[in-house]
């Protein structure tokens, strides 16, 4: 466990927490909780491991996309282990988070936490993907290559509770997320469903499903009414008398070409092609 002296306020840098932890808690540092391997090996001491780079993990999900090879890979690379949390610290407003489920290289782009006894790793992992700490240490370091160094940021304040609530912290995020993820889920389904109802409501609406037809009013009511036909001869006789002055210069107005309308769907009773 850690030694009381570690908790003190005198040890507490920038960060997160809060002075009304709830009963049980403590307010520590990173640097206090946590410490990076620093385990350097080259690929050929574990040829055909799996690699991990920073374009395999998601920005902001701590997912991971997609694994290389050690047999790939030139460069030595940072050893991790199956529970251990890697940190990408180039470009850090990435928040690049991931906790391993197996042992291999990551890049040295990463740095690599230790699964440890006293503290649940993925109470770590999601404390390191919350937006106040990476909001932090993206102010840090400026430029088109910000990169993060553990020592600049050690001292943030961490929020420790008992280990037993840690677990049960972590249980309840992952449950919660579970359920978020279900409702993403819903909503993109949704969404696409609603494409697909607008689509259908402007086909009806332009093959005359969407409304009664106006010789099913007319009918209804005992009516006469004027149809499509009508209303495209009037049309285009309004038009033929608009283009008819400009067209005598240069011949005769030719009337437009009826529609091919054998592949054409029926439409309802007042409608015309």
């Amino acid at each position: 466990m850690l030694a009381p002296d570690q908790h003190t306020d005198a040890a507490i840098g920038k960060g997160t927490g809060s002075s009304h932890l709830s009963a049980g808690w403590v307010t520590t540092t990173l640097g206090v909780v946590t410490q990076p391997r620093g385990m350097k090996v080259k690929p050929s001491e574990m040829p055909d491991a799996p690699f991990i780079g920073l374009e395999h993990i998601e920005a902001h999900s701590m997912q991971l996309l997609n694994r290389a090879n050690t047999k790939d890979v030139k460069s030595s690379g940072s050893y991790f282990g199956a529970g251990d949390v890697i940190y990408g610290r180039l470009r850090p407003y990435l928040n690049k988070v991931y906790m391993t489920h197996f042992s291999g290289l990551a890049s040295g782009e990463f740095i690599v936490f230790p699964s440890q006894p006293d503290l649940d790793n993925a109470y770590l992992k999601y404390f390191l993907n919350q937006w106040e700490f990476v909001s932090s240490v993206t102010r840090l370091n400026t430029g088109d290559r910000p990169r993060v160094e553990f020592n600049q940021f050690a001292n943030y304040r961490f929020p420790l509770p008992p280990l037993a609530e840690q677990h049960r912290i972590v249980a309840e995020i992952e449950t919660q997320f579970t359920r978020l993820d279900a409702s993403m889920a819903a909503l993109r389904r949704a969404q696409t469903n609603l494409k697909r109802y607008r689509a259908s409501v402007l086909k009806d609406a332009c093959e005359g499903r969407l409304v009664s037809t106006e010789a099913e009013l007319a009918r209804s009511e005992g009516r006469e009414y004027e149809p499509a036909s009508v209303l495209l001869e009037r049309i285009l006789a309004e038009r033929r008398a608009r283009r008819e002055s400009q067209e005598k210069r240069r011949g005769k107005y030719r009337e437009p070409s009826a529609p091919d309308t054998s592949a054409l769907p029926q439409l309802p009773e007042g409608w015309v092609w």
